[in-house]
């Protein structure tokens, strides 16, 4: 009489081997590992997805600070040897400069202004004081920029 399949074993050329059930209980066993361990990796990701959750709550406070410093002051923009006049808007709107109509400021960090175009970006590097400021213009030129004290 034949024992169950699960007790069997083969011996091949002196070596023991485990039947195939046994390869594939091992298989999903490292399967599994592998799932828990990419699993453990994605979910710190997804406190990324929440903006406030990306930021020490004194980086946020800072950042909270420079909005409100920035909210309807006027500033100067200088570029190519012009000087351009802008305001920062209370509903994240550039006004006063024409060609900045469709243009909308974002504060990333307790120093940085992220400008958005229609279809680019620029970031404002501000000093401690938020007196001035320098950047990168949307073609490429380094420009600077300051507050304007009416």
């Amino acid at each position: 009489m034949a024992k169950p399949a699960i007790h069997r074993v083969l011996v091949i050329k002196g070596k023991l081997k485990q039947p195939v059930f046994f390869n594939l209980c091992s298989r999903a066993k490292n399967t599994m590992k592998m799932l828990i361990v990419l699993i453990l990796l994605f979910i710190p990701s997804l406190g990324f997805s929440d903006p406030l959750a990306r930021f020490m709550p004194e980086t946020v406070a800072g950042s909270v600070a420079l909005k409100n410093k920035l909210v309807g002051t006027t500033w100067v923009y200088k570029w190519r040897g012009r000087e351009y006049l802008f305001s920062f808007a209370a509903d994240g709107s550039v006004s006063k400069l024409k060609s900045w109509s469709m243009v909308n400021w974002v504060v990333t960090a307790p120093n940085e202004v992220v400008l958005e175009g229609v279809s680019d970006r620029m970031v404002l590097l501000f000093n401690d004081q938020a007196t001035g400021f320098t950047s990168i213009d949307w073609d490429g030129q380094k420009t600077s920029g300051g507050i304007v004290f009416e």
